[in-house]
């Protein structure tokens, strides 16, 4: 049953092998969205992810399933995602794989509040969008902020040069 809800997994949420990276940073928040949702909603999702918390104590293939789904999986496919965001412009040069776990670690969190406490549901997906505008108004390259300051920073060394 294990290897049958895998394979459904990777053919419904993605893996680093198989996703299209988003090319912008609104394209990365639809993408994120789009995975939080599929994670909330789908029942055999949800099931199972009860079924990884409550047995990764007492079985050592559980244990390996739940972080291979709570972090690493998640964890490679937003390497690979802000990799190719970087390589773009799109997200300010830095550790990939630190932006990725800066990025998704506070959505899982999130992901098992909502499995704990379903009634909160619209204010956690409130506060995972919350988190994401944050997060790429902090280290996107399309921040108006940055691009001032960036040209404050060439402008002050164009007048200490002088």
């Amino acid at each position: 049953m294990i290897d049958k809800v895998e394979h459904y997994y990777g053919e419904h949420f993605g893996n680093a092998k198989n996703i299209t990276l988003p090319d912008t940073l609104e394209e990365l928040k639809k993408f994120t969205l789009r995975q939080v949702d599929f994670t909330l909603h789908d029942e055999t999702v949800k099931k199972v992810r009860k079924l990884l918390v409550l047995g990764q104590f007492r079985n050592e293939r559980m244990s390996s399933l739940a972080t291979k789904h709570f972090s690493g999986d998640i964890e490679d496919i937003y390497t690979d995602i802000f990799e190719h965001l970087m390589k773009n412009g799109k997200v300010k040069a830095d550790k990939a794989s630190l932006l990725a776990l800066d990025y998704t670690a506070p959505i899982t969190v999130c992901i098992h509040l909502c499995d704990r406490e379903p009634q909160r549901e619209n204010e956690i997906t409130e506060k995972i969008k919350a988190h994401i505008e944050h997060f790429l108004a902090v280290y996107g390259n399309n921040n108006p902020t940055d691009d001032n300051r960036a040209q404050t920073v060439s402008g002050m060394t164009l007048l200490g040069m002088l």
